[in-house]
């Protein structure tokens, strides 16, 4: 990305803006993980940020896909797997509850 970042994955999102709330529960469930930042207008647009195994993620809400973003493009390939499985996870248990 322009910033430096890299655009890691991305994670079918199942309700939209409204997937947020169990990305952040898997956020607060990942250990030592801390959320940095989250906001949304509740229709289209939302972007959660948080910390994790010394490294800065965000996901956005685009086109139907939750995009995953790691400020260090030089992360670990296997850690990026992880958050990627981690937050579909949270998805599908979400999306199955419903």
């Amino acid at each position: 990305m322009h910033d430096g970042s890299r655009c890691f994955g991305d994670v079918p999102s199942r309700a939209g803006v409204d997937d947020l709330p169990a990305l952040r529960a898997a956020v607060a469930h990942w250990p030592g993980a801390l959320e940095t930042g989250c906001v949304s207008d509740a229709v289209v647009e939302a972007w959660l940020e948080w910390e994790a195994d010394g490294h800065a993620f965000a996901c956005n809400l685009q086109d139907g896909d939750w995009w995953c973003f790691v400020e260090d493009p030089r992360a670990p390939a296997d850690l990026l797997q992880r958050v990627l499985d981690h937050l579909a996870a949270a998805l599908d248990d979400e999306a199955g509850r419903s």
